[in-house]
């Protein structure tokens, strides 16, 4: 789904959501950025009564000089520095109001006397009917905060048989098992369209085999150019190829 903010101070927000991410575009083109520091982004749950200002890792240097892997801010005192900002902590089927406040002045002597830039959203239900579903996992984006909540080790390191399926999920966020559904539907005649960076990931390739074999018309892009990691499109290769074969 995706929403626009009506124009404030010449400001006007952007975003594109999913089942649990929210992806925000800020135009400034037409705002006076003079002094601008960044934005504080305020995030307003009626659901469960709550609006507090968002976290971030970013610091100024001025006040934090040595932040380290565990130092985490509010963006009311650090705010954003960037024209796009995602929030990966949303949930399925909930609507939300972002306010984002620009601040402008100094690291240590912030204005935050220009209005906000108000946008409501809604995230998409999980797995729902609906013509499309946008799902985002973690990924790199969220690896210091798997660092603090799972020590920084692979899942398949971790202590218990519960905690790796716990970082599973974490970092997959329901994508794979969404991804799968999304195959095991497609029945003959259909075509299911793919572009995968690493395609190694042995549920999917499986489940597309069969779907092939069964008579559906499945068309794959993958990452194999030259600079890529040889082990990456050598194992990505095999994969295909494997995928390819009838038995």
């Amino acid at each position: 789904m995706h929403f626009v903010s009506d124009a404030v101070g010449g400001y006007k927000v952007f975003a594109v959501s999913g089942v649990n991410t929210v992806s925000f575009a800020i135009d400034y083109r037409n705002a006076d950025t003079t002094g601008l520091l960044g934005s504080a982004v305020e995030r307003h749950d009626p659901a469960e009564g709550e609006r507090y200002y968002m976290y971030g890792f970013k610091v100024f240097e001025t006040v934090i000089s040595h932040p380290n892997e565990d130092t985490v801010v509010l963006t009311y005192d650090h705010p954003v520095q960037s024209f796009v900002w995602d929030d990966f902590t949303a949930k399925p089927g909930r609507r939300y109001d972002y306010y984002f406040h620009p601040l402008t002045g100094m690291a240590k002597n912030i204005s935050r006397s220009a209005p906000a830039i108000r946008i409501g959203i809604k995230t998409e239900p999980l797995f729902s009917e609906e013509t499309h579903d946008v799902f985002f996992n973690r990924g790199v984006a969220s690896s210091q905060a798997y660092r603090r909540r799972f020590g920084n080790k692979p899942p398949d390191k971790l202590e218990t048989p519960e905690k790796t399926r716990e970082a599973l999920q974490w970092l997959s966020r329901d994508l794979d098992e969404a991804l799968l559904r999304f195959i095991d539907e497609a029945e003959a005649g259909d075509t299911l369209l793919g572009c995968f960076y690493e395609f190694r990931y042995r549920p999917v390739v499986e489940r597309l085999k069969a779907a092939f074999e069964r008579g559906v018309d499945v068309r794959l892009v993958l990452d194999a150019k030259e600079n890529a990691l040889p082990t990456r499109r050598a194992s990505s290769t095999r994969a295909f190829r494997a995928r390819k074969t009838k038995n």
